[in-house]
C-alpha cells in the first residue's frame, strides 16, 4: 500500500469512529422533539419535566417564538417566563420579601393571557397574579393575595360562590346559580370536597368540587339538562400540591364562554387556569405559574 492510500484509509477510519467529523445532535434533544414531549405528557410531573427540558434548551431568547405556539398551554407558559422579571420592592413591606416580580411586566402577561385565551378573566385573578413575592433560586409565592372570589356557606354546609346555593337531600346535591339549577348524585365528587363552583346553562352545566385548604388536584364534572345527566368528568390539576404548608387557602372560580369552561384558581404558592370543552370535557390547555409545584425559579433557562 502506498503512503497516500494508507493516509486515505486512516482518515476514513477516523471519520467512521467519530473523529474529525461532527455528528448531528441527538434528535430527541431538539426543540421540536422536546415540544412534542410537552404535548404528550399526561401527568403534571411529566408535563413539568418536559417544560423544564424545553425551556432550558431554548433559553430566554427562544421564548418569543414559543409565545406564538399553536398550543395555548405552551404559549402561556412561555409568556409567563417572558414577563417574570425579578425586581426589588419600592418600599419594604414586612413580613414580606423585598424580592418581587415586576408587576408592570406581569400586567403585560395578563394582557397576553386575555388576548390568547379570549377568556373572561376574573378581576381577583388578574390582580393577584401581578402581586408576587420572589424567593430567588427557590420559588415564588402569593402572600399578599388576600382577596379571592367571594364565597359563603351554603345550606348543605359546603362553600359556594356568592350568589350560588347548594342543597343536599336524598343522596343528591342541587347546585343553583343565575336562576338555574342542576341536580346530581352526592357521590359525584370525592367526600373530602368541601367547596363547589360551577356554571349552569339551559342545556349544559359544569360543576367543580374542591378543597378550600390548598391547591391540590380536583375534579370537574359536566351535566346535561336540569336532571344532571352526567356526560363527563375531568381532572383539574390545580397546583397539584400534595402536602400541607404555607398559607392555607385555595380559591376557585368557574366561568364559561362560547362552549369552553374556564377554571381559575389560586393558592399561596401558585396560580393556575385550565380550559375544558363544555360538551365533552376534553382539556384544551393548562397553565400553572409554579408548574404544578416544580418551580421554574430552580431551572437553568435564564
Amino acid at each position: 500500500m502506498t503512503p497516500a492510500c494508507a493516509l486515505t484509509t486512516v482518515l476514513g477510519l477516523l471519520c467512521l469512529t467519530g473523529f474529525g467529523t461532527a455528528f448531528p445532535a441527538d434528535p430527541d434533544d431538539t426543540p421540536k422533539a422536546l415540544r412534542g414531549d410537552v404535548l404528550k405528557a399526561t401527568s403534571s410531573k411529566d408535563k413539568a419535566g418536559a417544560y423544564q427540558k424545553l425551556f432550558e434548551k431554548v433559553g430566554r431568547q427562544g421564548f418569543a417564538d414559543l409565545t406564538k405556539d399553536e398550543d395555548t398551554g405552551i404559549a402561556l407558559q412561555a409568556a409567563w417566563e417572558t414577563y417574570t422579571k425579578p425586581a426589588k420592592r419600592p418600599k419594604p413591606l414586612m413580613p414580606r420579601t423585598n424580592n418581587i416580580y415586576d408587576p408592570t411586566e406581569l400586567g403585560k402577561f395578563i394582557t397576553f393571557f386575555k388576548e390568547r385565551t379570549k377568556a373572561a378573566v376574573p378581576e381577583w385573578w388578574a390582580r393577584g397574579i401581578t402581586d408576587v413575592d420572589l424567593f430567588p433560586g427557590q420559588h415564588h409565592a402569593f402572600i399578599g393575595s388576600d382577596t379571592g372570589p367571594k364565597c359563603r356557606e351554603s345550606k348543605s354546609g359546603a362553600l359556594v360562590p356568592d350568589g350560588a346555593e347548594m342543597e343536599e337531600k336524598d343522596g343528591k346535591r342541587v347546585y343553583s346559580v343565575g336562576g338555574r339549577t342542576v341536580e346530581f348524585p352526592s357521590d359525584t365528587f370525592d367526600e373530602l370536597s368541601n367547596s363547589f363552583a360551577g356554571v349552569v346553562g339551559e342545556k349544559r352545566s359544569a360543576v367543580a368540587g374542591y378543597t378550600a385548604v390548598c391547591g391540590e388536584a380536583f375534579e370537574i364534572a359536566g351535566f346535561e339538562g336540569r336532571g344532571g345527566k352526567s356526560t363527563w368528568k375531568a381532572d383539574v390539576w390545580g397546583t397539584d400540591r400534595d402536602f400541607l404548608g404555607g398559607q392555607g387557602y385555595h380559591w376557585v372560580e368557574v366561568r364559561e364562554k362560547d362552549g369552553t369552561v374556564f377554571v381559575f384558581g389560586a393558592e399561596s404558592h401558585g396560580m393556575y387556569a385550565e380550559a375544558f370543552d363544555l360538551a365533552t370535557g376534553k382539556c384544551q390547555w393548562r397553565f400553572c405559574s409554579c408548574y404544578w409545584f416544580h418551580h421554574s425559579e430552580k431551572w437553568k433557562h435564564n
